[in-house]
């Protein structure tokens, strides 16, 4: 990790609801230049569709990474896949395929939170390790203080362990305490439009000014 940065990357993750509505990607793509993300998640959708967004947001210099399932086929362009774990969870054989699925692209794993799969996926090769809840998921009961404090806890012990860079999954919700992660991942709750991460540091409505509520 980079003992300079004062707290986690902000890693955006945009629901396929919002990019691929028009009226509400809009803002979203107006303000990436105020938000500055060092990367973009976006939830898997058609590809012909996916490919005009993914060209705007890389034209910040900003990486796209492309959610997806085992055994799909990459969008052409992205810069990298992210992986949750499958029903039955994560095994070496699973991540194994996950990297010949990635090729030459960066792979991102989702861990859960599981140190025992978490390590599978670093020993397979991938290129961060997430931890807490699965991207996108649309379950209130997940993002509990008790959850969200275990992935952090997670996301502290990996640092200390593995250089291998983490992130943690906070989603549509506030989160109260230190992260000592490389990246942090919320996504904007599709009801209200704003996006929050940790506590009151990342806090951002489409449209507000440049320099407000967005201190990662």
């Amino acid at each position: 990790m980079d003992e300079t940065r004062e707290g986690p990357a902000l890693y955006l993750a945009l629901p396929a609801a919002v990019w691929a509505d028009a009226e509400r990607w809009a803002p979203w793509h107006a303000g990436l230049g105020q938000l500055a993300p060092a990367c973009v998640l976006l939830e898997r959708g058609e590809p012909v569709a996916m490919a005009p967004v993914i060209a705007a947001i890389q034209a910040h210099e900003i990486a796209v990474m492309v959610s997806g399932t085992l055994n799909q086929t990459p969008v052409a362009s992205c810069d990298g896949v992210h992986l949750d774990p499958p029903e039955e969870g994560w095994t070496a054989a699973a991540l194994a395929q996950a990297r010949r699925l990635a090729g030459e692209l960066n792979l991102g794993i989702g861990a859960g939170l599981s140190r025992h799969a978490a390590m599978l996926a670093g020993e397979a090769g991938a290129d961060y390790i997430a931890f807490g809840v699965p991207m996108f998921s649309t379950d209130s009961r997940a993002f509990s203080a008790e959850m969200t404090h275990e992935g952090a806890a997670l996301t502290a012990w990996w640092g200390e362990v593995m250089e291998i860079p983490v992130a943690l999954v906070v989603g549509p919700v506030r989160y109260q305490g230190a992260v000592a992660a490389d990246f942090m991942v919320p996504w904007p709750d599709l009801k209200t439009g704003v996006s929050a991460g940790e506590g009151a540091d990342f806090l951002w409505r489409p449209g507000s000014e440049a320099g407000k509520g967005h201190e990662v």
